[in-house]
């Protein structure tokens, strides 16, 4: 009985009332053209219902003319929704499902799951489970339908739209892009183990300027308290409290300087901004700000301590090394593995000076095309270059040469450390090179 009249009467009780203060009832129908009524009222022990439809008076033409239009649109409007592609459901106020459309039952099928009668009438099964619905009144909720236990699961995005007596639901499908917020979510959190462990310390701001992600490089380098940045503070804030906590050269100026953070933020964005902070604790960091997607911008503070550390101690062991290089009379030259200079002395400078002016050359070659242009005798140069350029060249050690002057030099070669040739110019006599340091003044 409820399944017949409930399609006309949706307040149709699924239950037969059992209080008589409710009786009798008279409902009206909820369909197109002149309302019917139905009167329940209690009769002993028994209910008796009662449907009063309205006469059909004789039609006019006219009359007869709409309502045939009225017919042939119902059809298209019925058609229209029962061969939509997405499923398309109707309930009651309390959630039971009056009809469906035929991609409903198609899924239903997929699914694996059947229409139930029973003495209550046809049950459809309730395909969509939400997962994140705010409360059973919200419009607008995600939902997901299992095909078969193991099998693919399919995302829809349902639209209810209700009014007094039924509601109706509209889902869409949207696989597409929840597969593309799982994508990027793996993406992120991969990003942030990744960023977990730089030892650079990363800050990336918004196109509002607040901090939307740190890694926790950055608290170490800053000493900056985990709960402040994750209050995201706008950059003012985030570069004030580098200030206070001395983690920033102090400005001269600082009411100046924070005039110009916007030109500061400005270069960031352009990928322009790199600065080396030395810190009052004698660290020292190096900055940049980079551009980054839909107009955030990313700093990176880098601690370059030990490496300026290590290349100041480089460049002063290279000093050291010249200057005891410097203090020896006798012509030096250091060539490496592939026969470019590594050290040349004051003396060697001296005496191999480039005839045309320029700079000494940097390769082995050349430098043996410069002792050939100084040099007076018919010494077979060739030689000395194989000699040189082979793996134990002390073979060409002693070998005289005289230059333009009329003066006379031995050569003397020895392989050292890392495959590199020490070549020495001594005094013409000496079994060998008699090294002998500058004068003082």
């Amino acid at each position: 009985m409820h399944e017949v009249l409930a399609t006309r009467f949706p307040n149709l009780p699924e239950a037969p009332p059992q209080e008589t203060a409710t009786l009798p009832m008279i409902l009206e129908s909820q369909d197109a053209g002149p309302a019917s009524r139905l009167f329940i009222e209690a009769a002993g022990h028994r209910l008796r219902i009662t449907l009063l439809e309205k006469p059909i008076l004789a039609l006019t033409t006219l009359e007869l003319f709409q309502q045939r239009g009225w017919e042939s649109q119902l059809a298209r409007m019925r058609a229209a929704v029962n061969y939509a592609p997405y499923p398309i459901w109707q309930t009651t106020t309390n959630g039971r499902i009056l009809w469906t459309n035929r991609a409903y039952q198609d899924l239903m099928q997929a699914c694996g799951r059947t229409v139930q009668r029973g003495p209550r009438g046809v049950t459809y099964p309730e395909l969509f489970s939400d997962t994140n619905r705010s409360g059973p009144q919200a419009d607008r909720y995600r939902a997901c339908v299992t095909l078969s236990p193991g099998a693919e699961t399919l995302w829809y995005e349902v639209k209810a739209v209700r009014s007094d007596l039924h509601t109706m639901h509209y889902a869409t499908d949207i696989n597409a892009i929840v597969q593309s917020e799982k994508t990027q979510a793996e993406f992120v959190q991969t990003l942030t183990k990744t960023f977990a462990q730089l030892s650079i310390g990363l800050a990336v701001f918004d196109r509002n300027r607040n901090l939307s992600l740190f890694n926790p490089a950055l608290t170490d380098m800053t000493g900056l308290a985990p709960a402040f940045l994750a209050r995201q503070p706008d950059l003012r804030s985030f570069f004030d409290a580098l200030r206070d906590a001395q983690v920033m050269p102090e400005p001269r100026d600082y009411h100046t300087w924070h005039a110009d953070l916007a030109t500061l933020i400005d270069a960031a964005a352009d990928g322009r901004y790199m600065e080396t902070w030395t810190l009052p604790s004698g660290q020292m960091y190096r900055v940049s700000g980079r551009p980054h997607p839909d107009g955030a911008i990313v700093f990176l503070f880098e601690d370059i301590s030990a490496a300026i550390m290590l290349s100041r101690q480089f460049r002063a062991d290279m000093a050291l090394n010249q200057s005891v290089l410097d203090q020896f009379i006798q012509p030096i030259a250091v060539f490496g593995p592939d026969g470019t200079v590594q050290f040349t002395n004051a003396a060697y400078d001296q005496q191999w000076t480039n005839p045309s002016g320029d700079a000494n050359p940097q390769d082995l070659a050349n430098h043996l095309t410069l002792w050939q242009t100084a040099s007076a005798g018919p010494q077979d140069w060739t030689q000395i270059s194989q000699n040189i350029a082979q793996s134990d060249p002390s073979a060409l050690s002693g070998k005289v040469i005289t230059l333009n002057d009329g003066t006379t030099h031995s050569i003397w070669v020895r392989k050292i450390t890392g495959g590199a040739n020490l070549i020495c110019f001594a005094k013409h006599g000496h079994t060998t090179p008699d090294l002998a340091l500058v004068e003082t003044a």
